[in-house]
């Protein structure tokens, strides 16, 4: 007897198929940076949390006296860097975890199937000093990248929100929104200060929509209350007995001060400049985000209709696109201080930011609907203005302030890509198996080089104390070496090229 299978049937198993490849490629993905966290460097704070006696503790009240007294009032970040500097290896697993619900969470919050794929592949693709400070290094991925994803699992909550839910369970979602509201502002100043612009953002928007403000009104008052105990940490800790104090009275560094401190104006302009310059860097090293979005505007401009001037603007788009790559091949260098360099790349970074800027309004936004061109352009805004408190501070020259803007980034593509695909009807799994593949490439190649700098970690954590020579550490991976001299060692160190020691390490590097 023959047995018919209906055409409905046959589509759902295509269907079904096609899901089944996704997970794969994903999961194929997420082992491969799984391998990877593995080998990730503790470095930095991390060293002095694991090894000075200022942060050792026999109970929990000595646990939260160190937390309280590291200086900087993020309580629960300092809590966990504390926490887990003592077995990193595990906290590196569960790092792994969190990665994973950042990207289940980016997917659901701009409903694009299987675009866990992309967040994942973002992630991975950071600017490789993104890399070095958020995801090798402990505390600044606790710092930076867990209040990113507590305020994602908070917007998730309020926008996913049943009007069918039984009393019990609005209560508890209210519960959890306000106090995952304070939690998340006991890290980094700067997120703070942007998920209360968010929650207020939320707020208005509830309001204007005449939707029941309940949820967002809990979250801005909870950011208040959180912002309110990270700001005025020094009313409760005496200052002086904290490391922050200590460490700057030590090296001279006025930690996280603000330029009005400095001398003069000339100064305060040239240490503003610096910043800016960490930001400038930032953007030519999102080249992942940047040739999507080069991508998706040349579709645009060549199938647009109508608009203007359209091999003009494809002409200077590839041009700087071109511009671009030559500045991401030297900014790794980001130690050349060179007047004339600093100039030229300020100098392409204002023409590609304008010219990337005009290209996308005239061939993407205006034509998006209205709810997607004031998502991508809060997406813009909340990038760039989470990193302008950075440009008046004296000790930035750190890129993992930049995290909040690479996350937001990282929506603002993918809400771009997905758009483009869907107006001129490209392939959903061409487009997604394109970024699971660099993925899988870069994670590859990553991970070898992390192997040996987790080698080299590994001797001096084993060595500090009786060794004056010590392996230096990749800077481009692991950054920096400084913090061994204050792990309280018996004696000093001297950092030397890894083949320089007579150990395993020379037949390595010979």
């Amino acid at each position: 007897m023959d047995i018919k299978v209906s055409s409905k049937s046959k589509y759902n198993n295509i269907n079904s198929f096609k899901i089944q490849g996704f997970n794969v490629l994903y999961f194929a993905e997420s082992v491969l940076f799984l391998i990877l966290s593995y080998y990730f460097v503790p470095k930095l704070d991390d060293i002095v949390f694991k090894f000075n006696s200022f942060f050792q503790y026999d109970d929990f009240s000595g646990f939260w006296h160190s937390a309280l007294y590291y200086g900087n009032g993020r309580l629960l970040g300092n809590a966990l860097c504390i926490l887990f500097s003592k077995n990193p290896q595990l906290f590196y697993f569960i790092e792994f975890l969190i990665v994973q619900i950042f990207c289940i969470s980016g997917e659901k919050l701009v409903n694009i199937k299987n675009s866990k794929l992309f967040f994942l592949t973002a992630i991975i693709l950071m600017p490789i000093q993104l890399i070095n400070q958020i995801s090798s290094w402990l505390c600044g991925f606790i710092n930076y990248f867990i209040p990113t994803v507590i305020l994602m699992l908070i917007l998730l909550l309020i926008k996913n929100k049943s009007a069918e839910s039984t009393l019990l369970v609005k209560i508890l979602r209210c519960l959890t929104i306000f106090l995952l509201g304070i939690a998340e502002q006991l890290f980094v100043q700067h997120n703070a200060v942007m998920n209360l612009v968010i929650a207020i953002t939320v707020l208005i928007s509830f309001i204007r929509k005449k939707k029941n403000i309940l949820e967002p009104l809990l979250l801005t008052m909870s950011n208040i209350i959180g912002c309110i105990v990270l700001f005025s940490y020094k009313l409760y800790v005496n200052y002086e007995q904290t490391w922050v104090y200590q460490y700057s009275i030590k090296t001279g560094v006025n930690y996280g001060s603000p330029i009005f401190h400095l001398d003069n104006l000339g100064q305060m302009v040239k240490t503003t400049v610096s910043n800016a310059g960490v930001f400038i860097y930032f953007y030519f090293g999102c080249m992942l985000l940047y040739t999507a979005l080069f991508i998706s505007i040349l579709f645009a401009l060549k199938n647009g209709s109508k608009i203007k001037y359209k091999k003009l603007n494809i002409v200077m788009m590839s041009l700087f696109y071109a511009g671009t790559i030559i500045v991401f091949l030297l900014y790794l260098n980001d130690d050349n201080e060179n007047i004339l360099y600093s100039m030229i790349v300020a100098a392409i970074f204002v023409l590609n930011f304008a010219s990337l800027i005009y290209s996308y309004v005239k061939a993407i936004f205006i034509h998006m609907p209205n709810d997607k061109k004031v998502i991508t352009f809060l997406l813009v805004f909340y990038g760039v203005a989470s990193f302008t408190p950075f440009l008046i501070n004296t000790t930035t020259g750190t890129f993992r302030g930049c995290f909040f803007a690479y996350s937001s980034f990282i929506f603002f593509t993918a809400i771009t890509v997905d758009f483009i695909r869907e107006k001129h009807q490209i392939p959903y799994r061409r487009t997604m198996l394109i970024f699971a593949v660099i993925g899988c490439i870069v994670c590859s190649a990553y991970i070898p080089a992390y192997a040996v700098q987790k080698e080299i970690y590994n001797y001096k954590a084993e060595n500090y104390q009786t060794q004056y020579y010590l392996p230096k550490a990749d800077r481009a991976l692991v950054d920096s070496d400084s913090m061994w001299g204050y792990a309280q060692g018996n004696v000093k160190h001297e950092f030397i090229e890894p083949s320089k020691l007579k150990n395993q390490f020379s037949s390595r590097y010979d």
